[in-house]
């Protein structure tokens, strides 16, 4: 995963991000939890705590933001800073 990750128009909480070289093996590099959203549209930005380059990503929900619609909506998801070595 690279140095940073920018996400917009998520409803519900960011769990972690993993990056595998095969699809079946995953490496944790990052993980939050509880962060809040004030609105719809706010975008916000983190620093990986693990980059590294993988041909894989994947991030993971841990629960919604609001149980009764029951659903996670990303609008955009940008992968800053690290280069295919």
């Amino acid at each position: 995963m690279p140095p940073a990750l920018s996400l917009s128009r998520v409803a519900g909480w960011f769990h972690g991000g993993h990056g595998s070289n095969d699809g079946e093996s995953w490496t944790e590099l990052d993980r939050r939890t509880d962060i809040q959203w004030a609105c719809q549209t706010n975008r916000r930005s983190f620093e990986v705590s693990s980059p590294g380059y993988y041909p894989r990503y994947r991030i993971s929900i841990e629960r919604v933001g609001d149980p009764a619609r029951n659903k996670v909506a990303i609008a955009q998801v940008e992968w800053l800073g690290l280069e295919e070595p």
